[in-house]
């Protein structure tokens, strides 16, 4: 998938699909799956979508090194 940030910049995406994919311990993978606002970068490269929420509270977004903010489509 390729996502377009605020400032133009293209990205070619391995995890994301437009939604949060932050699981919670004990959730057994069970991903947020609310419309991805965020695609945050881990140190090894891998990169997935974020909520708003989940950006600030979750459990996996802990690792994140660097964080770009999507465009709403359209806009």
């Amino acid at each position: 998938m390729v996502v377009v940030d605020n400032e133009g910049n293209t990205m070619t995406l391995y995890a994301t699909d437009g939604l949060c994919h932050n699981a919670e311990p004990g959730t057994y993978g069970h991903e947020c799956s609310k419309p991805a606002v965020w695609i945050g970068t881990k140190p090894s490269g891998f990169q997935s979508g974020y909520c708003a929420k989940c950006k600030v509270q979750g459990y996996e977004a802990r690792g994140v090194v660097q964080w770009r903010k999507l465009e709403a489509k359209g806009a």
